[in-house]
């Protein structure tokens, strides 16, 4: 019998989904009848080709109005009156909420998983799954409930740390809760308690790796320093502006390129603008934006050293374990980043690369000039991150991991 899964996500298939749709499309592949819902619509122009077919025929939240969601309300409290009355309750009396801000979030959410309700409620969904544990996740615990049908959800990165709105009611109500590391888990354990600990399963992410094969030719001269990443604090790319700047002081020859969106919120581009400026980095550092996933497997082609050097920020933002390290390890390129959150059970140090202190510029500069210097080492630790991507973050072993959720 085939398996029919709603899933439900932020922004599908945005650039920085590439692990959600990809997953998506493999558990398509294995046999799932996968039905996609996005909160909201990413525009056109800024999605990869690959993704176009999973843009076509997701259903988009942010395109119904409140008006209709609310009116969809009615609808609920004739057919299911003492489920919306219990819910609605769980809602406005939940502990595990910060500010007024939460409430209405919470609310917002009761009001959209209601409006998915009666469009979905003849559909004979068989399971829920949900990327991120605010907003996604809020919507599928509820409709779970008007459903009556189970729910999982994955867990990313700071979300955990920053903003667990509603975490405890939803590790409690779900099938599964999917974390992408151990570091995570650990650390849901010790906060949630250990009672938790065969609800709570780890599933790396995962990539395509036909997708990224390395093809046999040269690499620029000089060589280039890669790091691609949402231009966000994070991402610690202010650090890697100053270990350029050391190097180039010594007389280091490379090139570092940066590709990634500007998130314009975070302020984080002022200051690498005034970073680049006053280091006087222009020769040698280049930012290139946006580019889509087809572009990303040229440049990690073309480079010889792939690094992403990401902090905890002092508001607690922080990685998972980076999808882009994983892409560079299978397109077999020595990888430098930092020890933090996840990163240690992708990169072992020394093996499939180097790993140093987060927020330490000298230490970053010394394991890049270590691997400029040494071009069989860089072979070898590429070869080995391959090998290591192959084993434990393959998308094609992610049926089997979700098997167990799903059945």
């Amino acid at each position: 019998m085939i398996k029919k899964i709603l899933y439900i996500t932020t922004s599908l298939p945005s650039i920085t989904l590439t692990f959600v749709y990809r997953e998506v499309q493999v558990l398509r592949d294995a046999g799932y009848d996968i039905i996609t819902v996005s909160m909201n619509r990413p525009n056109i122009a800024q999605i990869s080709a690959e993704a176009i077919p999973i843009y076509q025929d997701t259903f988009y939240l942010d395109q119904v109005s409140l008006l209709k969601k609310i009116l969809s309300q009615v609808k609920i409290l004739l057919l299911k009156p003492f489920t919306m009355i219990r819910l609605l309750w769980v809602a406005i009396s939940e502990k595990e909420i910060k500010s007024l801000r939460d409430i209405l979030r919470v609310i917002y959410h009761f009001l959209e998983a209601g409006y998915l309700f009666t469009l979905l409620k003849d559909d004979s969904i068989d399971h829920i799954h949900s990327h991120f544990l605010t907003g996604p996740t809020t919507i599928a615990f509820f409709l779970s409930k008007y459903l009556d049908v189970p729910f999982s959800f994955t867990m990313h990165a700071s979300l955990i740390f920053i903003d667990p709105i509603m975490l405890r009611t939803k590790l409690i109500n779900c099938k599964k809760a999917v974390t992408i590391s151990r570091y995570n888990k650990h650390y849901l354990l010790v906060k949630y308690g250990h009672a938790l600990e065969e609800k709570i399963i780890v599933i790396h992410c995962a990539i395509d790796l036909q997708s990224f094969r390395l093809q046999q030719k040269g690499k620029y001269h000089p060589p280039i320093i890669l790091s691609i990443g949402q231009i966000t604090e994070r991402k610690g790319f202010r650090y890697l502006l100053e270990a350029c700047a050391i190097l180039k002081n010594k007389g280091v020859n490379f090139r570092c390129c940066i590709v990634g969106d500007v998130i314009i919120s975070d302020g984080e581009q002022q200051v690498l603008e005034q970073k680049m400026k006053s280091l006087e980095l222009s020769e040698v550092v280049s930012f290139l934006g946006r580019q889509p996933q087809e572009k990303i497997k040229d440049y990690l082609q073309d480079a010889s050293i792939f690094t992403l050097p990401s902090i905890i920020t002092d508001s607690g933002m922080r990685e998972g374990i980076p999808v882009v390290l994983m892409e560079a390890m299978a397109m077999k390129l020595p990888v430098v980043s930092t020890k933090t959150v996840g990163i240690p059970e992708l990169i072992e140090n020394g093996k499939e690369g180097l790993l140093v202190e987060e927020k330490n510029q000298v230490d970053l500069a010394n394991a890049l000039e270590y691997l400029l210097n040494n071009e069989d080492k860089r072979k070898l630790m590429g070869y080995q991150g391959r090998k290591k991507v192959e084993h434990e973050f393959n998308l094609s072993n992610v049926p089997d991991h979700f098997m167990t959720i799903f059945n």
